[in-house]
């Protein structure tokens, strides 16, 4: 099999061969700089990487700097430029997600990613939730002066929209529960957030997470009125399987209320599970 139309119209054949040095026969291709790379590509198949080091009329002289197999290139082989390359194997990769295809992915061997890599999207509508432990430092100024330290355990709830692999906004709700003379109580937080995840790729990495927005002390089991404030949090996490990650956050609230001045800190380890 031969290259797809979009690759032809930006490729060249090789001319020569001389060890590791090609001419290329640039023909009517004139967008070709020096410094630009290659791939060199037998039927379907990367088999290395050059560099255009000269450019001259319609030959261009490229150094080989990397082969993929035990083949070297030789006279009938394609050069494809990298950039152009990489976006026909995206086009290709769609195409085989759409047909539930699995199996070898000879294209994305290349790269040494192998097995690990496949095709994913992000993008588009999340939801999600979380559950866990943590610490939660509150100390009150005003007419109750006093620190309490206490372990908690924590809920989160997201909902959003991911308008690239990379980014996720939503609103969120962080909520940090435990009990006190008999009553349960909690400080949660409803915000607008987002994670940046740095691997936009593959399914699993680590992302970073933040937001602010309104604060509340409450005890929602009891015929009480709750306390508002402002609150923001950070954090980081990993996502180690498809939609289930390992995540800690650390969550600041203030709160004012009948004269009453709240500052709660907390550090927050979760398990969530992202539905996207």
């Amino acid at each position: 099999p031969g290259l797809s139309g979009n690759l032809q119209a930006q490729d060249m054949k090789i001319s020569t061969v001389k060890r590791n040095n090609l001419i290329g026969d640039r023909g009517a291709n004139y967008n070709i700089k020096t410094g630009d790379v290659y791939h060199v590509v037998r039927g379907d198949v990367v088999i290395g990487s050059a560099r255009v080091l000269i450019v001259k009329q319609s030959l261009c002289g490229l150094k080989v700097f990397e082969l993929f197999s035990e083949h070297r290139p030789e006279v009938g082989d394609y050069l494809v430029n990298v950039d152009a390359f990489q976006n026909e194997e995206e086009s290709i990769f769609n195409e085989m997600e759409d047909l539930n295809f699995r199996g070898d992915q000879p294209l994305r061997d290349r790269t040494r990613e192998g097995s690990q890599y496949r095709k994913f999207n992000r993008k588009g509508f999340i939801v999600g939730g979380g559950i866990g432990a943590g610490y939660l430092r509150n100390q009150a100024g005003g007419l109750l002066f006093g620190t309490t330290n206490r372990a908690t355990f924590l809920t989160d709830f997201k909902i959003g929209y991911a308008p690239t692999n990379a980014l996720e906004l939503y609103y969120v709700n962080k909520v940090s529960w435990w009990g006190e003379s008999g009553t349960t109580v909690i400080i949660g937080l409803s915000s607008l957030g987002f994670s940046v995840y740095t691997d936009n790729r593959t399914a699993t990495g680590l992302y970073l997470t933040g937001g602010a927005g309104l604060s509340t002390v409450d005890a929602p089991f009891e015929s009480v009125d709750a306390s508002y404030g402002f609150g923001l949090f950070g954090g980081i996490g990993y996502e180690f399987a498809e939609h289930v990650s390992f995540q800690t956050d650390l969550l600041y609230s203030h709160i004012t209320d009948f004269g009453v001045e709240l500052d709660s800190f907390a550090i927050r380890l979760m398990i969530t599970v992202l539905a996207y």
